[in-house]
């Protein structure tokens, strides 16, 4: 499956890595331009085709959020995007991450902060929203607005401008050899892979790996953890972006995940899907 979906991938990917996690958000709220952006966006991500099955559905709160309390050290946001998916659905969690990313990337590229929250606040805090919680659940919120000039040293003990080495990340045609800078070929460049590995993840663990190969494929991995799915469509999403905006057509697949798992000796990793490249 090809992606393209209208989306204008190179205005997402100017600022891609500008951006960064925001907790403190000041007395400027964005503007009715920036919010009608926002929300057309929101549209068009609630109706588009991924490389993931799942139903997702994204919003916008508008209305003073401020009063929440649950947030701990976020402070100043009054606007809000999040999303709705069915409970114990795991297609639906990664197709939330790869579409809650592209939603902040978007917020990025208007010059507006974020922050991935997820797990650290309540519920009951929602109780606002309009969604059945008997059925759905919220992954995760970001706040939308602008940066208040925060604490410098809190956003550094949560790590949040960490990211893992490339031979942490990202290996040359099996697990065996960590991707260095002088293996990469056409049409691969060290810009894209650097791109990829700014994708935030839950607690910056980033676990998941890629695999290029000498037949221009990437192959996806991810370790088990409890935010796995998630963080894997973020970087899917994050991938997508840098490919198509460097002009690099291919397809998303799932392949054999026994045989490939075999022959790039994955050991202790699940398969979850490649990018193969037209040639």
């Amino acid at each position: 499956m090809s992606i393209s979906n209208g989306i204008d991938f190179k205005q997402l990917n100017e600022r891609l890595l500008e951006r960064k996690s925001i907790r403190t958000y000041g007395d400027k709220y964005p503007t009715n331009e920036q919010v009608k952006e926002i929300e057309t966006f929101i549209k068009t991500l609630n109706e588009i085709e991924t490389p993931f099955k799942g139903q997702v559905r994204l919003c916008l709160q508008t209305e003073d959020f401020s009063f929440i309390k649950t947030f701990g050290f976020i402070t100043g946001s009054k606007y809000w995007i999040y999303g709705v998916i069915p409970l114990n659905n795991v297609s639906a969690l990664k197709q939330f991450g790869y579409l809650f990313q592209l939603l902040v990337l978007k917020c990025t590229s208007l010059g507006l902060s974020t922050v991935w929250l997820g797990g650290t606040f309540t519920v009951s805090a929602f109780n606002v929203l309009q969604y059945d919680k008997n059925k759905e659940f919220i992954p995760c919120v970001s706040p939308v607005g602008f940066n208040g000039n925060g604490n410098e040293f809190l956003a550094r003990t949560i790590g949040s401008r960490n990211r893992k080495l490339w031979n942490e990340l990202f290996y040359w045609n099996s697990f065996n050899t960590p991707l260095t800078k002088e293996l990469l070929q056409s049409p691969f460049n060290e810009n894209i892979f650097e791109s990829i590995r700014w994708a935030p993840s839950a607690r910056n663990l980033q676990e998941w790996r890629i695999v290029l190969t000498d037949q221009n494929q990437l192959h996806f991995f991810t370790i088990d953890s409890s935010w796995k799915e998630i963080d894997l469509g973020i970087c899917v999403a994050q991938a997508t972006v840098v490919l198509e905006a460097n002009d690099i057509k291919g397809e998303w697949i799932v392949l054999d995940s026994h045989e490939l798992i075999n022959s790039l000796h994955a050991t202790d990793l699940q398969y979850v899907i490649s990018f193969i490249t037209q040639k």
